[in-house]
């Protein structure tokens, strides 16, 4: 299989950090309180199903809540198509697949939920699920934003802010922005004070700026607390605080803002605010330089860190007498177990040269019987180009199918690893990962 290659999105620069819309595609399932307005065709059989539906969501039988679900929400109803959509979203009990996420988000939409609408916008501005399109993702943020979520409506302004399937347009930015502000929504404040603070879309006014920064600041805004930061760095209406610029930085960076951390380093290299320490300076240039670009990003893996991850539940291998040669006997007679710590071994090096080509023959095999931390360890693998071609997309359906086990480091790797995929390799790789799971080849 040919070599997928990732893309690196990343950008940021030091001493500006203007908000802009994240399209992060991480949401929690909501078992019964969703946004969806009353039970539909209100018949005592439609609530009793929702609610079996529930209980088998809190055991964790999401085969069964599915089989529940998905007549009501054929029938239209808008609760069963939003708790569909939110399983396939994470991947609850199922492999991850934002394409069936997006077509229950689309029934639900048609419907008119605003909380479907909103979500279906960003799946199209994020093009995972669907193909993407600025144009209709905007055509669904829109609909959602008129219903007066302060979040929907903060979502609408970015994409005119941005100039995302529309030439870009700050009065009308700054209009949602503040209908969002109105309602409490302090990033809607960090962001209006930015347009004030250039001047773009609104007449410019220093003094509003700030009033609106430091409102979001004092909700604990990350974003407002940099750029706040800033204006205090360079005396802009204010009088020139290098101390109180180092505080807010402070703040900001210790929510993992990247920018803000980087800002801190200034301060700290050059003494301003803080006593001067080329330490303390590089330290937060170094954190800086690999922290997330928002405090909400997934977190950062170094797989070089990793060769295999094992299975706790398991004694130490060669533990109890077992020896290479008893392994493989109980491996070639079908014992998974063995077969994964066949894998195990040969991946670390344990009493055997180590061979990559043989851990991944040997955890492959143990995946396709469907034990699950074999699937997150060919996922590795796959990534890495160890004894494997580097596949993306086979290592992130691998990781999938492991996180639909419940492997708790596949998930922290799946959401960790994403970010070196394109949407369309994720769509590929979950279009993979529910064939083999229709298969029967993940249990």
């Amino acid at each position: 299989m040919a070599k997928r290659e990732s893309r690196d999105r990343g950008r940021g620069h030091v001493l500006r950090d203007v908000t802009r819309l994240a399209f992060a595609l991480v949401f929690a399932i909501a078992f019964g309180g969703l946004a969806a307005g009353p039970v539909q065709a209100g018949s005592e059989d439609v609530a009793m199903g929702l609610a079996r539906a529930r209980e088998a969501l809190s055991r964790n039988d999401a085969g069964a809540a599915i089989g529940v679900l998905r007549p009501l929400a054929e029938a239209g109803n808008v609760e069963a198509q939003l708790q569909l959509a939110a399983i396939y979203n994470n991947g609850y009990g199922v492999p991850q697949d934002f394409t069936a996420a997006a077509r229950w988000y689309a029934r639900a939409a048609a419907s008119g939920n605003a909380q479907a609408q909103n979500r279906l916008g960003l799946y199209y501005a994020a093009g995972t699920g669907v193909a993407q399109s600025f144009i209709d993702a905007l055509k669904w943020y829109r609909l959602a934003a008129e219903q007066g979520d302060p979040q929907h409506q903060f979502d609408l302004a970015a994409m005119y802010d941005n100039g995302h399937g529309t030439p870009a347009d700050p009065a009308e930015a700054a209009r949602w922005y503040e209908k969002a502000r109105a309602q409490g929504l302090a990033a809607a404040s960090a962001n209006l004070g930015i347009l004030y603070l250039e001047g773009r879309g609104v007449a410019k006014d220093p003094a509003r700026a700030r009033e609106l920064l430091a409102a979001a600041a004092e909700k604990g805004n990350a974003r407002a607390q940099n750029n706040l930061g800033l204006i205090y760095v360079r005396g802009e209406g204010v009088a020139q605080d290098y101390a109180k610029a180092a505080d807010l930085f402070q703040m900001a960076a210790e929510q993992g803002l990247k920018q803000a951390m980087l800002n801190l380093g200034v301060m700290y290299r050059n003494g301003f605010g803080r006593p001067q320490s080329e330490t303390i300076a590089y330290d937060w240039y170094r954190r800086g330089g690999r922290a997330a670009a928002t405090p909400e990003a997934a977190p950062k893996i170094d797989l070089a860190d990793i060769d295999a991850l094992y299975d706790s539940r398991l004694a130490a291998p060669f533990a109890g007498g077992w020896t290479m040669a008893s392994y493989e006997k109980a491996a070639g007679q079908g014992d998974l177990l063995a077969t994964f710590m066949l894998g195990y071994i040969h991946a670390r090096g344990l009493g055997v040269a180590r061979d990559y080509a043989k851990a991944a023959r040997y955890f492959r095999k143990a995946a396709d019987g469907g034990y699950v931390p074999a699937m997150t360890n060919l996922g590795l693998l796959s990534f890495r180009g160890l004894g494997t071609p580097q596949d993306f997309v086979m290592g992130y359906m691998w990781l999938n199918l492991a996180s639909t086990g419940g492997h708790s480091e596949a998930i922290k790797l799946r959401a960790a690893l994403r970010s070196r995929l394109t949407a369309g390799q994720i769509n590929e790789a979950q279009a993979l990962a529910s064939q083999r799971w229709g298969a029967g080849g993940a249990q």
